[in-house]
């Protein structure tokens, strides 16, 4: 017999559910501050990929490629994926860097 997977179960993937979290810009500097965070796509898709990465935080309106890149990266590395209420310019302010972001990795070992 055959089991029917409804589009709303959980197709085998245990850590890549993207969840919409709120993370304050205190908890994120925080962060930034105790050096656990890895700030850019390419870095953190790197990071993802060598199995090093606890949550991944995307801002609101990053790419759909990248999304969906760290969405299928996520899943096999069991990461956390994360959309935060930030856009991209927003959240480089946070990170006071010059320039936008869209992508933070939250490194394993580290707290929250």
């Amino acid at each position: 017999m055959e089991k029917k997977i409804s589009a709303n179960e959980n197709q085998g993937f245990s850590g890549h559910q993207k969840r919409k979290a709120f993370f304050s810009a205190a908890e994120i500097k925080k962060m930034l501050k105790a050096g656990n965070i890895v700030i850019g796509t390419e870095r953190a898709m790197k990071n993802l990929k060598l199995g090093k990465v606890q949550k991944i935080l995307m801002s609101s309106n990053c790419p759909a490629g990248v999304e969906s890149n760290l969405s299928y990266y996520a899943g096999l590395s069991g990461a956390e994926l994360h959309k935060l209420d930030y856009p991209n310019d927003e959240l480089s302010v946070i990170c006071k860097k010059p320039f936008a972001i869209s992508v933070l990795a939250l490194l394993k070992g580290a707290s929250k």
